[in-house]
């Protein structure tokens, strides 16, 4: 494809795309086939067959002189990007996996798998993805052995197999190798000659069906787009009579160019747009209105690897694309793709080979060589051999708690922390040894994981979340920017949650979802505008303090569960979830339960485990709301109960809400725990932690303090449907406020919580877990165990618990369900 690398004959264009991966081509070639003047603006160059860089020369590093398609970003101390640089962006340096996300959690826009299949089939058709072909008889590709593996191994496991649509071109039946032919967009091509060099270091034979081959050829050749490389984009400025002007770098010269344009889409990918609008933002100050949500819900897309090595037969590896099948694992949800595997490509021990791995995991070219040498000589004495040595690539939902700022340099930085996913990769690691048992082979876990905790991700996705509004995104679902008109980001920076797919085709789609109403927007009157969705206020609690006291006051006087019970509430069944080490604390909820029975109620404590596995204890709270007849159900949950109960009742069917007619919550962490941060803050008390709780507590508590951080509350929040009206109208939540030295067991914790700007209860932050909308009763010196704990056991009194002299756990209960039911 010829590029200009210059300077623009006119300098003004209709539209300018910053980025050429898929929504910056799909883009370029919408507004282009449109009729508007569009140019596209990449900082890379043309990698074009045969003559795509290999080894060192890969490698983007202008400053020593490289220009190849893969660039290396280290975004922290222990997580490292992998992008592309070049024209087609991610294109020429992915696998090519076109496959379609099935579980879109509560995405803007309405957007789920069925509005956007149509979106999908698009771009599936522009991008000629078909499914390999190892199965189609007389086919080249019938005698793939790692796909053949990999169908087994599934079948052997009980596991879904996943053959995913591959944007690659195939040689059909009796075709000879390296046969030229014109695609549909009148490039040319050729078919997979199973060589295993899709990403790594890319195609050199024009058979994956890459950006520049199709969407971009097309833009260009077929509607006029101007295809400007080397252009690094910098600066975004509104000018005042509309539409902006682009300030940008040449890598190799510095020499800046300037262009104007009345539309500008970035398109820059995750890493590059997030930081392309941070700098424009807070260093440029030419952004200054964008959301204060940019940077937010990054995530890797639950990237892991691992190794299948010493094969009795051979795998032969590098026998065809990189990928070609996998399996379909559910998440703890119950739902699909929760961690998908797939058949990686291994090429052999050269240094080729190990270059741009090596640079991912910080080695430098020295090292790079001893690396390949070493495992030259352990293949010489027969310990490994690459064609019995499988790579499985796996991606799934994990996450999106990371965020992306600035370091001292303008340059791009996240705070995520890998140990933040500790129990996906746990799990990851688990799916890993069964296959790789079922295959007969060995397991080998990434050493670079295994041993510094430290990952590379092919995958980044957000940095700049779609929403509904400014308050919980940067852009709405059509990628339209709140607060600047006809500016738009389409690319993997807007995905607001972890894909557990890959996410190439979702992006296209996307894109081509948003074209359709951007491109006939522009035409009639040159204004698109982002929609603005403003979430639906609630009042704040409506405090039932005073209420509580004079009942309290009435059940003394009469005499405990002697007042009349009011005629909603008799005949209910209570669902009682306990909370955090329930099963370890002394005297857990039983004058709580005990006054419950007492009151004429029918009681089910749910038999979760709060200490570990929140979705299967989800999923079990669900079952047993289920087995209710309507308007028979009360769930009370204490502390981190409390909140997998209302979770529950979130993602339930409205004739499933139906059968649950309150909600009452004791001192539960709805929006997160500063405790939780605290613990959670650095890797030296994780790595503290794990051995003393499995001693102490028979489990790993990590895991669990981590979803009771506020980032991953945050992520719940924006996963899970929105609390309605009716919702909050049944719910009751019970605070409590905690001064110094009113806490035996929890003066630490109140200390931190004051650290982080709280009052609490102990534990509990107060106003963090209020509810909008709702009834709340907030009492003075309740301690967290309180309710649950009304005589101490021995080891309480060792740890200078004292119980309440105020209120008492069988009257509080009682109270609360009372007040649940008044008028």
């Amino acid at each position: 494809m010829e590029t200009q690398d210059h300077a623009l004959k006119a300098p003004h264009f209709d539209a300018i795309v910053i980025g050429s991966g898929y929504g910056g081509s799909v883009s370029a070639y919408r507004l282009a086939r449109a009729g508007l003047k569009v140019a596209v603006l990449e900082t890379g160059y043309s990698q074009k067959a045969p003559n795509i860089l290999r080894g060192e020369a890969s490698h983007w590093n202008p400053s020593a002189g490289l220009y190849g398609p893969h660039t290396v970003t280290h975004l922290s101390s222990t997580v490292t990007a992998w992008t592309g640089t070049a024209l087609g962006g991610g294109s020429i340096v992915n696998a090519a996996v076109m496959i379609r996300k099935d579980n879109f959690e509560n995405w803007p826009g309405n957007i789920t798998r069925q509005s956007l299949d149509p979106y999908y089939d698009r771009a599936e058709q522009m991008l000629a993805a078909r499914t390999y072909p190892v199965l189609l008889p007389g086919s080249p590709y019938a005698s793939t052995s790692k796909s053949k593996i990999m169908l087994e191994a599934a079948q052997k496991l009980g596991v879904p197999a996943v053959m995913p649509p591959v944007a690659i071109t195939y040689r059909e039946a009796h075709e000879p190798v390296g046969t030229v032919k014109l695609n549909q967009f009148g490039a040319e091509q050729q078919g997979c000659r199973q060589c295993g060099e899709c990403s790594l270091p890319g195609c050199n034979y024009q058979a994956k069906n890459s950006l520049d081959l199709n969407y971009l050829y097309g833009a260009q050749h077929q509607f006029g787009a101007t295809i400007l490389t080397g252009n690094q984009a910098d600066k975004i400025e509104p000018l005042p009579e509309g539409g902006y002007r682009i300030t940008t770098i040449d890598p190799k010269t510095g020499e800046t160019r300037i262009f104007t344009a009345a539309t500008v889409v970035v398109a820059a990918g995750s890493v590059g747009s997030s930081q392309l609008l941070l700098r424009n933002k807070l260093l440029h100050k030419t952004l200054p209105e964008l959301s204060p949500r940019l940077g937010h819900q990054y995530t890797t897309n639950g990237t892991y690897i691992g190794f299948a090595i010493r094969s009795k037969s051979e795998i032969d590896p590098a026998g065809g694309p990189e990928i070609t099948a996998g399996l379909d694992f559910n998440g703890p949800d119950g739902k699909n793709q929760g961690l998908l595997m797939f058949d990686g490509s291994f090429r052999g021990f050269t240094y080729d080979t190990f270059y741009v791995t090596g640079r991912l995991i910080r080695l430098n070219k020295l090292m790079i060589k001893l690396v390949s040498g070493g495992f030259k000589l352990a293949e010489r004495f027969g310990l490994v051999e690459p064609k019995t040595t499988l790579p499985l690539l796996v991606i799934g939902r994990d996450n999106a708690v990371g965020k992306f700022s600035l370091n001292k340099k303008g340059l791009i930085e996240t705070d995520l922390n890998p140990r933040d996913n500790m129990s996906f990769y746990k799990r990851a690691d688990n799916h890993l040894r069964a296959f790789t048992r079922a295959m007969g082979t060995r397991f080998l876990p990434f050493p670079y994981w295994k041993w510094q905790r430290k990952i590379d991700v092919p995958h980044n996705l957000g940095g700049v979340p779609m929403g509904t509004c400014p308050a919980n995104g940067v852009v709405d679902h059509l990628g339209r920017v709140f607060g600047y008109d006809n500016l738009i980001v389409l690319d993997g920076s807007i995905i607001p949650a972890t894909m557990g797919a890959n996410p190439a085709l979702t992006i296209a789609a996307l894109a081509e979802r948003s074209m359709e109403t951007v491109v006939p927007q522009l035409l009639s009157n040159g204004l698109t505008r982002a929609t603005i969705e403003p979430e639906e206020q609630f009042a704040r609690a409506e405090d039932l303090s005073e209420q509580f006291h004079a009942l309290q006051q009435a059940v003394l006087a009469e005499g405990a569960a002697k007042l009349p019970v009011p005629a909603e509430m008799q005949g209910k069944t209570v669902l009682f979830t306990p909370g955090f080490l329930a099963r370890h604390m002394g005297n857990h909820s039983t004058h709580l339960l005990a006054r419950i029975k007492d009151l004429g109620l029918t009681v089910l404590p749910v038999p979760v485990n709060t200490d570990v596995d929140t979705a299967a204890n989800i999923l079990m709270i669900q079952d047993y709301v289920r087995k209710l007849a309507p308007g028979q159900g009360v769930l009370i949950g204490h502390s981190r109960g409390g909140v997998m109960n209302l979770d529950a009742y979130r993602q339930l069917s409205p004739e499933d809400k139906a059968r649950i007619s309150r909600i009452i919550m004791i001192q539960s962490p709805v929006n997160g725990s500063p405790i939780a941060d605290f613990m959670m803050a650095t890797n030296l008390g994780r790595i503290l932690l794990a051995p003393i709780s499995r001693l102490v507590l028979g489990n790993d508590v990590n895991d669990t303090l981590m979803e009771l951080t506020t980032a991953h509350r945050a992520v719940e929040e924006r996963a899970l449907p929105a609390l309605t009206a009716a919702d909050r109208a049944k719910i009751v939540t019970l605070r409590s406020i905690i001064g110094p030295f009113e806490s035996g067991t929890f003066e630490p914790a109140r200390l931190i919580n004051k650290r982080y700007g709280h009052t609490s209860d102990g534990l509990v932050p107060h106003e963090l877990s209020e509810i909008p909308g709702t009834r709340d009763v907030t009492l003075m010196a309740y301690d967290h165990e309180h309710p649950v704990i009304q005589e101490p056991t021995l080891g309480k009194r060792l740890t200078l618990y004292r119980p309440s002299k105020r209120y008492h756990s069988g009257d509080v209960i009682e109270c609360l369900l009372r007040l649940a039911y008044s008028k």
